[in-house]
């Protein structure tokens, strides 16, 4: 019961961050208004319960020689590489020419909540980087992982050095966690009953995933409201189908 009252309490300071859900944990795509720019097309190479690769349809003929595969976070849904047609990195690099994959790991199940790490960057990136290479014709690609993600991918090429990756781009990736004192000090106090929290239940809530984000900036809790009703005057940020404007992540897990 102190548990439910807990994640109950912080969706109430910190919102709802999941949103409307498929099924199977797929973030809900409403039909675009007449006149709005149109999400992307895809096809579904891989069609798994908790491992989805697509398939961006080029809008025109591909330019650039090397594929790209967008590796996501867990915290995270794969829409944080297309989170609006107007605020799209996965819809750029298809304008640049460039031929685009994104690994979809779907929303965690109670089923998912053995598998490790090492079983998101063995299984799941390296299978991502096989069908690509294998769909492509390409020896090589490139790897763009966001936070995690980006951890994600140096670990992979770290790991097989003879895999074709050619470049990896990180976007808010951490790399030298000592240059990281508050996070540091905050993992020290929190590791114990994240823990126990993971251990009791089989996972860490979306709304205490979210919450520590907060406390990361605390100013933006205050910072966010304002900016909302300041963007309204934004037609872009008003015809977005999700209310926040597309500048609020979901949580996965």
């Amino acid at each position: 019961m102190s548990f439910l009252l807990a994640e109950r309490l912080f969706t109430a300071l910190f919102g709802e961050p999941t949103g409307p859900l498929y099924d199977e944990g797929y973030v809900e795509r409403r039909p675009a208004r007449p006149g709005a720019a149109r999400p992307l097309q895809y096809e579904l190479l891989l069609d798994a319960p908790t491992l989805k690769l697509r398939h961006y349809l080029p809008l025109r003929r591909p330019r650039r020689r090397l594929p790209v595969l967008l590796v996501p976070p867990l915290m995270v849904t794969a829409d944080v590489f297309e989170l609006h047609p107007r605020r799209s990195l996965a819809r750029y690099l298809v304008e640049q020419g460039y031929d685009v994959f994104l690994l979809d790991y779907g929303k965690p199940q109670s089923r998912d909540r053995r598998l490790s790490l090492g079983r998101y960057i063995e299984h799941r990136v390296h299978t991502g980087v096989r069908v690509v290479k294998q769909v492509t014709g390409s020896d090589e690609l490139s790897l763009i992982g966001y936070c995690l993600g980006g951890i994600f991918a140096n670990c992979y090429a770290a790991l097989h050095p003879q895999s074709g990756i050619r470049n990896i781009v990180t976007i808010g990736t951490p790399t030298d966690f000592s240059a990281m004192p508050l996070q540091r000090i905050l993992a020290g106090v929190s590791r114990q009953p994240l823990e126990t929290l993971a251990a009791t239940y089989g996972y860490i809530p979306a709304a205490v995933c979210n919450a520590s984000f907060h406390l990361l900036h605390p100013d933006a809790i205050l910072r966010h409201p304002l900016e909302f009703w300041r963007s309204l005057r934004d037609p872009d940020f008003a015809a977005s189908p999700r209310p926040d404007g597309g500048a609020t992540l979901n949580m996965s897990t």
